[in-house]
């Protein structure tokens, strides 16, 4: 019911809000991609920011687009030019804040290492932006349909998260990238709060810090504390019954054993 001259009206002050808003802010969001950290801000605040900001430009710009799609006026074909560049112009506009969102989050990731949070966080950010993709696809395939694709992404997206084993692939990034000497340090107290999954990656940790000749004081203390972790669990393991055992307590059990 809405001619493009309301339509454009409505939203052209939107996006001008956005293109000033990025302008003055360029720098601040550019530095993600170029991994440097702004001044005057930690790495948690810089990735909680960009995650929080583009939760919230979503659903606006989500909300913009359905509110053309069943506003805008269209020819007697169904076809409407107006609505066809506002949605693609929005969408973009969703995705280049996600890209800098995600960055920021790598970023964290990369001075810290990985927590389920994190994961989560980046997992979330992935389905947003595959969404508004879709959504910018259909812009240039009418026959393309929406809904039932970001339902099927979701629904494959969950099922990637369940049945990756989560905290086994953080467990072993965190460990890894100490070992690599991409971390400075490695948070075992994350580590064990991962439960089963993380004991394979503590044994490899304890095991190669213990075979590096000579090795430094903080490794020491890594490698005892590592020790004393599995030690625990394998003292609190031994009461499980069959109905607590899974993949990662046989991953974990074998993994003391050998």
């Amino acid at each position: 019911v809405a001619p493009a001259v309301t339509a454009f009206a409505a939203t052209l002050p939107i996006l001008f809000i956005y293109t000033l808003f990025f302008i003055s802010q360029f720098k601040y969001y550019v530095s993600g991609f170029v991994g440097v950290l702004p001044d005057e801000t930690s790495y948690a605040n810089y990735a909680r920011e960009g995650f929080f900001q583009l939760c919230i430009i979503c659903f606006i710009n989500l909300v913009i687009i359905i509110l053309l799609n069943l506003l805008l006026r269209r020819n007697s074909k169904g076809y409407s030019l107006p609505l066809k560049i506002l949605s693609v112009i929005f969408s973009l506009y969703t995705l280049v804040l996600a890209s800098t969102a995600v960055a920021k989050m790598v970023l964290y990731i990369n001075r810290y290492g990985l927590t389920p949070k994190r994961v989560y966080a980046t997992w979330f950010m992935a389905v947003l932006s595959l969404i508004f993709i879709a959504m910018l696809i259909k812009q240039f395939v009418p026959k393309f349909k929406v809904i039932p694709t970001a339902t099927i992404i979701t629904v494959a997206m969950f099922l990637a998260l369940g049945l990756c084993g989560t905290d086994g692939l953080i467990a072993k990034y965190n460990v890894n990238a100490y070992l690599n000497g991409k971390l400075d340090t490695v948070d075992l107290v994350s580590l064990e709060e991962l439960g089963d999954a993380a004991i394979p990656e503590l044994v490899s940790l304890k095991d190669t810090l213990n075979e590096t000749p000579n090795p430094a004081y903080d490794k020491k203390i890594i490698a005892i504390k590592a020790n004393d972790i599995i030690s625990k669990y394998e003292a609190t393991s031994q009461n499980h019954s069959w109905q607590s055992i899974t993949l990662p307590a046989i991953l974990a059990e074998d993994s003391i054993e050998e």
